[in-house]
């Protein structure tokens, strides 16, 4: 399993929301599909990064359990990143969730997740220096 995340302007997540063409060609397109949906969405190619979601899970479940905590309900990657919304979205493993801005600076000093990831560490960044959402999808 992977958990992919885009950073996108305010623009492009309405898009996404609207067309959801646009959310299966831009994290699972080949090629001149997945290069259509970065320029109608008005993206660059290095506005994607992922992450081995199974191995960050494991993890995080494994320092929850050695700090004694209470397992989440949920799913403990999801709910690390502090998401605002959902789209229609349905990736296979829940649907395409999304962080507002000030969720993604609140995620770079907050979020477990973004420890265990360099690549995706930068891409919240770089959204939040740039006042951009950040969707996600677990495939």
């Amino acid at each position: 399993m992977w958990l992919n995340v885009a950073r996108v302007s305010s623009r492009a997540l309405a898009k996404m929301a609207s067309e959801e063409a646009l959310v299966e060609a831009l994290f699972f397109g080949e090629g001149a599909e997945a290069e259509r949906a970065r320029k109608e969405l008005g993206m660059e190619a290095d506005h994607t990064a992922g992450m081995d979601y199974l191995l960050v899970r494991e993890q995080m479940e494994t320092m929850s359990r050695a700090m004694g905590r209470e397992q989440p309900n949920g799913d403990p990657v999801i709910d690390d990143l502090g998401v605002s919304g959902e789209l229609e979205y349905e990736a296979g493993y829940g649907p395409a969730v999304f962080l507002d801005p000030d969720a993604v600076r609140q995620a770079l000093t907050e979020s477990t997740t973004l420890e265990l990831d360099s690549d995706v560490a930068t891409l919240f960044a770089e959204a939040a220096q740039d006042g951009q959402f950040v969707v996600a999808v677990v495939s």
